[in-house]
């Protein structure tokens, strides 16, 4: 119950004094450039790493990654970037 009042306490304040959502409410941000290349923003870590497909933990469940000669071109506390052959992007277990 907090937690729940506390989000959209935090979901009013950004709207009010309109910020970047994805820094006061700790949503990740995915930006795919072409089919080569995606960038995750606010990610919580890797789950999985294989060369078909990568799984990364965000503040609302997976992000999974699918595609071909997948590698993770580089990795900071809150940013990855993948590349490769994309072929599909999934979201798993989102919800607040």
């Amino acid at each position: 119950m907090i937690k729940e009042t506390k989000h959209r306490l935090l979901q009013g304040l950004t709207h009010t004094l309109d910020l970047p959502a994805e820094v006061m409410l700790d949503l990740p941000r995915t930006t795919l450039t072409g089919s080569s290349k995606i960038l995750i923003e606010n990610h919580k870590g890797i789950l999985s790493y294989q060369p078909e497909h990568i799984r990364v933990l965000t503040a609302q469940g997976e992000t999974v990654v699918r595609g071909k000669r997948l590698k993770i071109e580089s990795l900071f506390a809150t940013d990855v970037v993948i590349t490769g052959v994309i072929h599909g992007i999934e979201l798993v277990g989102l919800g607040v």
